[in-house]
């Protein structure tokens, strides 16, 4: 699991960037720090004026790592085990991008828990999550594009 973790870790902090200062996601205007981080370790939501070490930011980068993967062990349980390392990796990814309760109620979750092919899921609907505030985002094309990418390795 830890070059899982590693991937999917490496890839968030491509696209996330480091943030010492919060400031408002400029697709919703959800409020950020660190390495895309919303919420604390203790379940605050970060608000203005909050700031971060690139260390503490890293550590709860690790902490909010761990909490999606039992989110996705949870939410898609008999696709998770059958996901190759490499799709794991880009589906937590993902889910650190748009969040567990998107997840939970969306079309991918539902193909994963009818049984699909997850490589197969993964490159037909993460593409479709490329927008934010109703715009297309740039970075959120090449973020999706990236994580399929990964997700079709042979491993890790």
């Amino acid at each position: 699991m830890i070059a899982v973790t590693a991937a999917a870790v490496a890839l968030i902090m491509r696209y996330e960037g480091y943030h010492a200062s919060a400031y408002p996601d400029p697709g919703d205007g959800t409020w950020t720090v660190g390495w895309g981080s919303t919420r604390w370790a203790d379940g605050r939501r970060v608000v203005p004026g909050d700031v971060i070490d690139e260390a503490s930011a890293e550590a709860l980068l690790a902490h909010t790592v761990r909490g999606v993967v039992a989110t996705l062990e949870t939410l898609v349980p008999g696709a998770w085990d059958k996901m190759s390392h490499p799709q794991q990796a880009a589906m937590i990814a993902f889910t650190y991008n748009v969040g567990s309760g998107n997840l939970y109620k969306s079309t991918l979750r539902r193909r994963l828990l009818a049984g699909e092919d997850p490589g197969q899921v993964i490159a037909g609907e993460f593409p479709k999550w490329r927008k934010a505030g109703g715009k297309i985002m740039p970075g959120l094309v090449r973020r999706r594009a990236e994580e399929v990418e990964l997700a079709r390795l042979a491993t890790l």
